[in-house]
C-alpha cells in the first residue's frame, strides 16, 4: 500500500499523516457526534433509538479548490477520498469535489483533469 523506502520518507510521512487526518474526520463524524446527540437536552422530545442517532453517511474530507490551489490539493483530496473508503465499512460515504466557478469557466483546467 505505501512506498516508506529511504528514498520516499516524505511521501509515506505525507501518506501516514494524511491516513490520520482522514481517519480522525471519520471517527468524529460517527462517533462523536453521534454521543453529542445521545447526550443532548433536546434527546428527551425525539422518539429515536441510539441507532437512529447514528449518521445517515459519513463525509469523506475535502478541500476548496481554487485555479490557483487546484494542482496542489487535488491530490489531496484523492488520497483522503481513497483512504476513507478503505475506512468506512458499514456505513454510506458521500464524496465531495469543491470548486470555484474560476475552475469550471477555466477551459485548461477542465482538460487537465
Amino acid at each position: 500500500m505505501m512506498d516508506c523506502s529511504l528514498n520516499s520518507p516524505g511521501r509515506c510521512l505525507k501518506i501516514i499523516d494524511t491516513l490520520r487526518f482522514v481517519s480522525r474526520c471519520l471517527t468524529f463524524q460517527h462517533s462523536t457526534l453521534a454521543q453529542i446527540m445521545k447526550e443532548s437536552d433536546a434527546r428527551k422530545y425525539l422518539e429515536a433509538t441510539d441507532q437512529d442517532l447514528q449518521p445517515y453517511a459519513l463525509v469523506a474530507p475535502y478541500f476548496y479548490m481554487t485555479e490557483s490551489t487546484l494542482d496542489a490539493w487535488l491530490e489531496v483530496g484523492r488520497r483522503a477520498a481513497g483512504l476513507a473508503r478503505r475506512y468506512v465499512k458499514n456505513s454510506k460515504l458521500f464524496i465531495s469535489v469543491v470548486i470555484s466557478r474560476g475552475v469550471v469557466a477555466n477551459p485548461e483546467h477542465r482538460k487537465s483533469y
